[in-house]
């Protein structure tokens, strides 16, 4: 039988999960609003897919291109949207995006935590990615995982990996990339006090332009 406390912690995680997906699709919904006729870059398909509505589906963008790594949550996405003629879903790599997009194909890319599953040396080569992509006043839209202790040595990569970056040294990386950040704030209420975030952790959203 489950404890009560760990059912309390999963009570909470799950209050906080949902708290978050209102909040990426309400965050979508604006920056869509802003273009007309948009060409969307999603970055993974987890939330696409788990017990939620998706978020592709529910913006007015003229198409939703998803990019996925993991095989498994692609034949998943692709099912779930079959019917969907402008939602494309793709198998690949966000730190091989040159490879398989053409250059400046996207108004808007949202990247919703999932730069934070790549270690800290390849987020220059994400960054590359995602203004290869974009097209000229384009936007990033990022939301990731931010420490007031980053640790000094990471793991070795696998795609369920959760990684803490420094604030300072994403905001210098997107600089070098050739993005300017229009907007930057905390997530609201995240992260929870719970068995899975420390205090140290933060959850932050910044908005950027390509230039």
């Amino acid at each position: 039988m489950e404890s009560r406390a760990r059912h309390s912690v999963r009570q909470s995680q799950g209050r906080m999960m949902e708290m978050w997906w209102n909040y990426y699709l309400s965050l979508a919904q604006q920056v869509v609003a802003l273009f007309d006729n948009a060409d969307v870059l999603k970055v993974d398909a987890d939330n696409e897919v788990y017990d939620r509505p998706g978020i592709a589906p529910n913006i007015k963008a003229k198409s939703v291109t998803i990019v996925e790594y993991q095989k498994s949550l692609v034949e998943k996405a692709k099912t779930k949207f079959a019917n969907r003629n402008n939602i494309t879903v793709i198998e690949g790599d966000i730190r091989r995006l040159k490879e398989i997009l053409a250059e400046k194909s996207f108004d808007i890319v949202f990247d919703f935590s999932t730069l934070d599953h790549v270690p800290e040396r390849d987020v220059p080569q994400v960054f590359d990615g995602y203004k290869y992509v974009l097209r000229e006043k384009g936007m990033l839209v990022l939301i990731t995982w931010f420490t007031t202790n980053p640790k000094t040595e990471q793991p070795e990569w696998k795609p369920t990996n959760q990684y803490f970056f420094n604030r300072k040294f994403v905001e210098t990386e997107l600089a070098k990339a050739g993005f300017m950040i229009k907007q930057s704030e905390p997530v609201k209420n995240a992260p929870a006090k719970d068995a899975v975030y420390s205090p140290q952790d933060y959850l932050h959203t910044l908005i950027c332009e390509r230039v």
